[in-house]
């Protein structure tokens, strides 16, 4: 196995660590503290961070069919990547118009 397609596993790999961890911190953390009676503070994730590290992999690894997948669902659970921006300026300015 060659330098690059290692980096591009652990790029991968990455990417997929910060999206999960963005999606705990935007959906799980503040249900899951309320529910154990906690008192909340808000949190920010990595912005980008994981969005970069997968498409860093996926292209080191040749866009490959099963690298191609996991970067793919890896940026749809990246709440910090900038599909979830579009998402979440499309809910703004549909609520409160342009």
């Amino acid at each position: 196995m060659s330098a690059s397609t290692i980096a591009g596993y652990a790029f991968l790999a990455l990417g997929a660590l910060v999206a999960l961890g963005n999606f705990y911190l935007s959906f799980l953390r503040v249900p899951l503290h309320r529910l154990l009676g906690r008192n909340v503070k808000w949190v920010s994730g990595f912005p980008f961070v994981g969005f970069l590290s997968t498409i860093a992999g996926v292209v080191m690894l040749g866009a490959s069919g099963p690298a191609l997948s996991f970067g793919a669902v890896s940026v749809l659970f990246d709440t910090g990547g900038p599909l979830w921006l579009v998402v979440a300026l499309a809910r703004q300015f549909s609520r409160h118009g342009t």
